[in-house]
């Protein structure tokens, strides 16, 4: 019964667009009602009907460019359009699995000119050592279009990936640097070592060789690279900006690698799980998003952590990484409004 709300203010060019985001998580949400002045036009799916993990966001009078939804969100399995045009003073995002919903306009009189539901699936790819499992989540984006001008925002993601990471998080890096300073050092195979024992924790960052991001829950992290941006990345609610880095050298490849495996560098090396070109970047703007829920708890576990690493055409310093936990950040923001609408009797 117990449901998340999240809305994010974002403010290009000082106008104000609203995103909800409305995250869940457990088997027989794939259906929902968009319920329109008690008028009910049911979405149904066919395909990946035992998805655990589900997301769905709701812009409202936000338009964003086709390629960005594909890119971070995958395949697009399903498209609804519904046309209005009417003045409406309720519309409701029914799950009748678990009867519950929630209120997008509520005692308040919206002419809305149509609704237009699109259904992304994507898989978060475990890719650690020898596993290979991969999981399956649904997002789900609608589009809500009143008499007021749509705001566009244009988001062209260079690199994107979901991944699940242990404890130990991920780090970002340039191989070869990395190879150079370890032979220079004299550093032993186990980096983990030296990074926890030594000074070389900080130094790496400073030289833009490596950067350090410890994990936390859920460790299914969604990481999206792009240009700089004038305004939030639509993904959730903004809880941190982590760091400003360098990179080594410009023109390069980085990689992205989960910092378990660096217990034996040579391997961890070799074993390539991501990577992205910082092309003529002096380096990158790392903020943190959490968008997630757990039905029928108080405390909520953060379904989606959403890392969005900006590229930066100058950095001036080297703004150093502090160890978060995006779920505290989360819970102690939005302590008073975790608790969604209620139960629906309708369906």
């Amino acid at each position: 019964m117990v449901n998340i709300d999240t809305l994010v203010t974002i403010k290009p060019h000082q106008a104000k667009l609203n995103l909800i985001t409305y995250c869940y998580w457990g088997e027989g949400f794939n259906d929902l009602v968009i319920e329109i002045n008690n008028e009910k036009f049911p979405v149904q799916y066919t395909e990946e009907n035992d998805v655990k993990r589900n997301q769905l966001f709701v812009y409202i009078d936000i338009a964003v460019n086709e390629e960005y939804l594909p890119i971070s969100f995958g395949k697009e399995i399903s498209r609804k359009i519904i046309d209005l045009d009417k003045k409406i003073t309720d519309l409701k995002i029914v799950h009748p699995k678990v009867n519950t919903f929630k209120s997008i306009f509520k005692d308040e009189a919206v002419v809305v000119n149509r609704v237009e539901i699109i259904r992304f699936a994507e898989k978060a790819r475990y890719g650690i050592e020898n596993r290979t499992d991969e999981e399956p989540y649904l997002s789900t984006h609608i589009f809500i279009r009143t008499d007021n001008p749509s705001k566009n925002i244009l988001i062209y993601p260079t690199y994107t990936s979901f991944r699940f990471y242990d404890e130990m998080g991920f780090f970002i890096l340039q191989k070869d640097s990395l190879k150079e300073y370890v032979k220079k050092n004299k550093l032993a195979d186990n980096l983990l070592l030296e990074l926890e024992n030594g000074d070389k924790a900080d130094d790496l960052p400073i030289k833009g060789i490596l950067s350090i991001f410890w994990g936390f829950r859920p460790w299914y992290y969604k990481i999206i690279v792009t240009e700089k941006l004038d305004y939030q990345l639509p993904v959730g609610k903004k809880v941190y900006e982590t760091g400003q880095f360098r990179f080594s050298e410009i023109s390069s490849i980085y990689d992205i690698i989960p910092g378990g495996i660096f217990e034996s560098l040579n391997n961890s090396l070799d074993h390539s799980i991501s990577q992205f070109k910082n092309g003529e970047h002096q380096g990158y703007l790392t903020t943190f998003y959490v968008a997630g829920g757990r039905s029928g708890l108080r405390e909520f576990e953060g379904l989606h952590v959403y890392i969005h690493i900006e590229l930066l055409k100058k950095v001036d310093e080297v703004i150093e990484y502090n160890q978060i936990d995006p779920l505290d950040e989360f819970n102690n923001l939005f302590e008073d409004d975790l608790i969604g609408d209620g139960v629906s009797t309708k369906i």
